[in-house]
């Protein structure tokens, strides 16, 4: 990969990149690729009652090409590139339930909403449609079993609340958290369909419609969270919508605004 970064602005940052890339899915698929992204926000607002949100997206506009037609000079495997793009959104809120004590540094009970939508072209190449699958996280199923996806809507609610560990005395040492998260997506199977397609109309994979299967997955839970040795560490206990229990332990601090 080649990549160069540019700065645009304060909130809007972009790069491009020449990349070779490699995914697996039934085989190993290598695509090379033309490619830019760009990141906007975050922006920040506050909200009544003490609220605030933050909004940010990417936009990744590129395209694949063809080395067989390199023989032909660059002119060629420019004019013959196949473009593609896909967007991303994320929106963030947080609302304080209750009030917070400043003598006691005790922090309020807070609703904690998050959203994601991504959406992409039909010829986005396999790594990037495995990319949007892994981001439509939902607690209680591996991400990698969503495979490539062309779009998602993703929702997450949380009521954190913060808790005392009588054993030292501190306040806001952890928090427990009751969640629930959903996701709603399009499973990308492009190369099949449109196999499948011209065996059965005649028309050539080029000219095929593009079809995609529905996915829905939602869970619900409740977590903890504490920090040790200066580590953010998250445990969750969830049941899917399906009725599968599962456990799952993982580091970082949660979103926040």
């Amino acid at each position: 990969t080649i990549r160069l970064p540019c700065l645009l602005s304060r909130r809007i940052r972009g790069s491009v990149s020449l990349e070779k890339t490699a995914a697996r899915t039934a085989a190993v698929e290598h695509d090379h690729l033309i490619h830019s992204s760009f990141d906007i926000g975050p922006y920040y607002q506050k909200l009544p009652s003490g609220g605030r949100s933050s909004v940010q997206a990417t936009a990744n506009i590129g395209g694949k090409l063809d080395l067989s037609t390199r023989i032909k000079g660059i002119s060629t495997v420019l004019s013959k590139m196949t473009p593609y793009s896909s967007y991303a959104a994320t929106s963030r809120q947080i609302f304080p339930l209750s009030s917070s004590s400043s003598s006691a540094n005790k922090q309020p009970i807070t609703l904690a909403l998050q959203h994601k939508a991504a959406a992409s072209t039909s010829e986005l190449s396999l790594h990037e449609a495995l990319a949007i699958g892994f981001a439509a996280r939902v607690r209680g199923y591996s991400p990698k079993m969503n495979g490539p996806l062309s779009s998602s809507v993703v929702g997450t609610a949380e009521i954190r609340i913060p808790v005392t560990l009588p054993a030292n005395g501190l306040v806001n040492d952890g928090s427990v958290v009751v969640f629930s998260d959903w996701m709603a997506a399009s499973r990308w199977t492009i190369r099949d369909i449109k196999n499948k397609v011209k065996s059965k109309t005649g028309m050539s994979s080029a000219s095929a419609p593009l079809l995609s299967k529905p996915v829905r997955k939602a869970s619900a839970g409740i977590g903890l969270r504490s920090v040790l040795q200066g580590i953010p560490v998250k445990v969750d206990f969830t049941i899917t919508d399906d009725g599968k229990v599962g456990a799952n332990m993982a580091l970082g601090p949660d979103f926040d605004v």
